[in-house]
């Protein structure tokens, strides 16, 4: 009796070891994705507004010091669209630093212009603005392009109470939109258009 209660204590114990060895074991769940599923996963998430979902793929690409500057573009839209705009700033900020293509490069400034723009800091979305190309489309989103930069830094001129410059940047858009913005009633139809093209 007590051999049959000491063999089944062993037992019992190596079921347990082996147990929680492979409990403690961790798995991660995106080693079969390649850089590129990864990538493509993290933009689909994004996509479908679950950011923070997004947010783990793209930090697996951290992870894997692969592809950093797409993977940090990609964590500061994410974050960006998450209200995590200083967290969105430094991921846009290193992405930048990574030597990134063309398209990545024009896709993090208009990501800082956003968040400077949200911030309310007109004079710094300016700056960044004047740094996108003019044929700039958002990879991810193609509902975003340089014709949002432009009321962008329409926003920001009246903000700065530069409203002739505002106008300019409208008209860009609107041709042959018209008002006196040297009047009160000018300025406030400006403010007026610029916010329906901002909706």
């Amino acid at each position: 009796m007590l051999k049959k209660y000491l063999i089944a204590v062993i037992v019992l114990g190596m079921a347990l070891f082996v147990g929680c060895s492979k409990s403690s074991t961790s798995h991660n769940p995106y080693e079969n994705y390649s850089d590129q599923e990864l990538l493509d996963s993290g933009w689909e998430n994004y996509a479908n507004n679950e950011f923070e979902q997004s947010l783990d793929f793209f930090n697996e690409m951290i992870n894997r010091n692969t592809r950093l500057s797409e993977a940090n573009n990609g964590l500061g839209w994410s974050y960006a669209k998450l209200d995590s705009l200083s967290k969105s700033l430094n991921y846009f900020d290193e992405a930048l630093a990574e030597n990134p293509s063309n398209q990545t490069k024009d896709d993090c400034l208009a990501g800082k212009c956003f968040v400077k723009d949200a911030q309310n800091q007109a004079q710094n979305c300016l700056d960044y603005s004047l740094e996108i190309s003019n044929s700039w489309q958002f990879e991810y989103d193609q509902n975003l392009n340089y014709d949002d930069i432009i009321v962008l830094r329409a926003t920001s001129f009246y903000s700065l109470a530069n409203f002739s410059s505002s106008l300019i940047e409208i008209q860009k858009l609107e041709p042959d939109f018209q008002v006196d913005v040297s009047t009160v009633e000018g300025r406030i139809s400006l403010a007026e258009k610029i916010e329906s093209l901002r909706n």
